[in-house]
Formats: C-alpha cells, sequence, structure tokens
C-alpha cells in the first residue's frame, strides 16, 4: 500500500504452479502381498514439464527454482467385479520411500465395495529435485487390477501452495 489506500498485487507471486495431473489409461495388474508403483500413463496437465512418463518411473521431479509447500493427491477406484481389490493401501513415497499411507477397503467377506473411490492426501514440504510417485500395495490374491474404464478415473495430482 502507498498509504492512499492502493495495495499493490505481484499476480505472478499468485499462481498455484506448477500444476500437474495424470491418470491411467489402460488396467494395470496388481500382484499379491507387493508394493506395486501405480502406472499413471496418461498426463493431463503438466505446466513444468516435470512428470518422468515411463515405465518403472512414473514420477513428478520438483523443478528448478520450485522449491515450496506442495498439495498431493491420488485417487484410485476399486471397480474390478470378479476380483474386488480388499486389504490395501495406497502410498505417497518421496524420494524413493514411503511419505504416507492410507488404508483402502478391508475384508469384507463377499460384499466387496465397488466403485469406490480410495484417496489419499497431504500438504508436502519439497526441495528442487525431490519426486513424487504413488504406489498401491492389496492382500487379496492374485488377479486383481486397477481397471480402466469410463468411470475408473485413477488419478494422481501436485500443485504448488501459495504462501
Amino acid at each position: 500500500s502507498d498509504g492512499a489506500g492502493v495495495v499493490t498485487i505481484n499476480a505472478a507471486a499468485l499462481k498455484n504452479t506448477p500444476i500437474f495431473k495424470a491418470e491411467i489409461s489402460s488396467t494395470q495388474s496388481l500382484s499379491n502381498a507387493t508394493t506395486t508403483l501405480v502406472a499413471f500413463n496418461s498426463v493431463i496437465v503438466d505446466t513444468a514439464s516435470a512428470y518422468t512418463n515411463s515405465a518403472g518411473n512414473y514420477k513428478w521431479t520438483v523443478p528448478s527454482g520450485q522449491a515450496g509447500k506442495y498439495y498431493v493427491y491420488a485417487r484410485l477406484i476399486n471397480r474390478d467385479t470378479s476380483n474386488a481389490m480388499y486389504d490395501t493401501k495406497t502410498y505417497i513415497y518421496k524420494n524413493g520411500a514411503s511419505f504416507a499411507t492410507a488404508p483402502m477397503n478391508t475384508n469384507v467377506s463377499s460384499n466387496y465395495f465397488r466403485e469406490r473411490p480410495e484417496q489419499i492426501c497431504e500438504i508436502m514440504d519439497l526441495s528442487v529435485d525431490d519426486y513424487i510417485q504413488i504406489y498401491v500395495y492389496q492382500s487379496n490374491g492374485s488377479g486383481n487390477e486397477l481397471e480402466n474404464s469410463s468411470v475408473s478415473n485413477h488419478t494422481f495430482t501436485i500443485f504448488r501452495l501459495i504462501e
């Protein structure tokens, strides 16, 4: 303010960028009793080109000059009608190690939850070159999968918070 009621705003500082979102474009099988990297292979938006969209990676890396607080979110939808997943967990990994865990469905006999989104989110302090990945664990035998369909929007989103 200049004392006369005029406020100057730095519009560039008020942007929640970088922004990233990816989804799964094909069904992904999940091994039993294994923590599996989720193959978010279809990039919807990546304002900083910070996502590595390749097998074994599927990671978003903080770009140069963009350290700060970030909102990290993932949603996985259990929709498999023949082998519904249960006894599962979703993980946010930071630099190759588990940072946060959210339990998904638990064993509910033959009445599995179907088309139920399981979500995890965190506000994270991230430095340049830190990277984020999403993993899922399931212990319900073989034949389970993250199904790709018009209603199974598995999604992974990150954006920087304005501080």
